[in-house]
């Protein structure tokens, strides 16, 4: 009689799966740094800010020499600056306000829907569809020109604003960090710290190197590596991000009128102590900060030549100026008002936006350039 081995239960399902260990879970460290979307990020922010400056430039010369019917060598030499402007400024007033009413449309429905999905990689890639529809548009008008402000302003705008425009990929690229941290046990702060750093840098380098490039190369040197930017960006977030948190069970279409509504409701709805007045009182902060950052983009570049006769150079290193100052005070934020003083989230807000205040008001009653950078 041989020996018959001793009988051994198999283990449970939860116990199988808590000791089976994936190549890569034994491989990865979940602290180890690796890229995740800052590729993206940096393509995209270079992109935007790289042709900041030769858009304005664009818009200007066409107002010249289209609508006003100015000979290109007198465009140039500036003579018909402040009429080019005006023309510039009258069309930027309804563009900006119908392409805000659009992007705004987009978000009611694809933010709820992706909230809903758990999918924030198609919010990635509309956005940067939109931009690279954008350059293309533009870099046509420049091979085929002769079309009216009117026409170049919609032709840059309505792409940008279908995308969701780059508020869009910055959320998305957030909601997604915030997911991927929460699945894989990365540390959050540090996480988005470094993305932060990583736009902000790339901010730098657009604002100071796009005025150098249209300098040395013309529009043609700019609009094609905007656009490679882009699509490199794009081809990134396609073939590299990967949703981590998707829920299989949503059934509900990103068409779905009641989305918004929803989001409606569960922005105004009842809350414990002042939670709501906190949320209405930064809704009108953040709406004064975009009003800014609008003005910003579409009338600063040329309120500082029409003013201090500043060159696209000269704008560029105030931008890059601007962006390291603002970089070194949001570190000085958080080491001496919330680190040492242990500030509240709310104070440091209500001091930043004093701050703010007081930069705007100083720079409307600046005369002198050393006024602005001050």
């Amino acid at each position: 009689l041989h020996r018959r081995p001793s009988y051994r239960p198999p283990p449970d399902n939860e116990e199988i799966k808590e000791t089976k260990t994936s190549p890569s879970q034994e491989t990865d460290d979940p602290q180890k740094y690796r890229l995740i979307l800052e590729p993206a990020l940096v393509g995209a922010m270079i992109a935007i800010n790289l042709g900041q400056t030769s858009l304005q430039n664009f818009y200007l010369q066409t107002a010249c020499t289209v609508d006003l019917g100015v000979d290109l060598e007198v465009c140039l030499k500036g003579d018909m600056e402040a009429e080019s402007q005006v023309v510039v400024s009258g069309v930027n007033v309804s563009r900006s306000f119908i392409g805000s009413l659009i992007s705004t449309i987009i978000l009611l429905f694809v933010g709820p829907w992706s909230d809903c999905s758990g999918r924030r990689k198609p919010l990635l890639i509309l956005p940067l569809i939109g931009m690279s529809v954008m350059t293309t548009g533009v870099i046509l008008m420049l091979i085929f020109p002769g079309a009216s402000t009117v026409q170049v302003l919609y032709a840059v705008q309505l792409p940008i604003s279908l995308g969701g425009n780059f508020g869009l990929l910055l959320a998305a690229a957030f909601s997604h960090i915030g997911d991927l941290c929460f699945a894989t046990g990365r540390d959050v702060t540090r996480t988005m710290g470094t993305h932060r750093a990583a736009v902000q840098i790339a901010h730098v380098l657009g604002a100071v190197g796009g005025p150098l490039l249209y300098r040395t190369f013309g529009f043609f040197g700019v609009f094609p590596l905007v656009l490679f930017l882009q699509v490199s960006s794009l081809i990134y977030v396609i073939v590299a991000v990967k949703d981590v948190n998707v829920n299989r069970d949503n059934k509900v279409s990103v068409c779905n009128w009641k989305l918004p509504f929803n989001a409606v409701y569960c922005l105004v709805k009842p809350r414990e102590g002042r939670k709501r007045t906190i949320i209405f009182l930064m809704l009108v902060v953040t709406l004064g900060d975009r009003m800014l950052l609008s003005a910003e983009v579409l009338i600063a570049y040329m309120y500082y030549r029409y003013k201090f006769h500043w060159s696209d150079v000269m704008f560029g290193s105030y931008l890059a100026y601007k962006n390291i100052v603002s970089f070194i005070g949001t570190l000085l934020i958080l080491s001496i008002l919330k680190r040492r003083l242990r500030l509240s989230d709310e104070t440091v807000g209500m001091l930043s936006c004093a701050s703010y205040i007081l930069a705007t008001s100083g720079l409307i009653a600046a005369t002198m350039t050393w006024c602005v950078f001050m």
